[in-house]
């Protein structure tokens, strides 16, 4: 069986956000952390935004959930995968990776 769960790189992830692409990216940590920095136009992740974001995706629309280091995501990827969402994708390596690739922070 195939892995349902589909990753993407930072330096995927980056290209398409310099390409204008629609990208909305979910980040998982909490709202503490998530206040201290996070990815430019990143959304702080509870169920209701999620749910009240999907309702705006269209077919082009790559959603991107991120954690620390992708473990989490992963799992959320996952669940979200069953639940019939297409274009969904952990960011490999979380916003550790993120940092570590010299990408900024808000």
């Amino acid at each position: 069986m195939e892995n349902p769960i589909k990753t993407i790189s930072v330096e995927e992830l980056n290209n398409l956000i310099n390409q204008g692409k629609e990208v909305v990216i979910f980040d998982m940590r909490r709202l503490d952390e998530y206040n201290q920095g996070h990815i430019k136009d990143a959304i702080h992740l509870t169920s209701e935004s999620f749910f009240h974001e999907a309702n705006y995706f269209n077919d082009d629309t790559i959603v991107v959930m991120q954690c620390y280091h992708g473990n989490a995501s992963k799992a959320v990827t996952y669940d979200l995968t069953l639940k019939g969402f297409d274009n969904i994708y952990s960011l490999d390596g979380g916003i550790t990776a993120w940092v570590q690739a010299g990408y900024p922070l808000v």
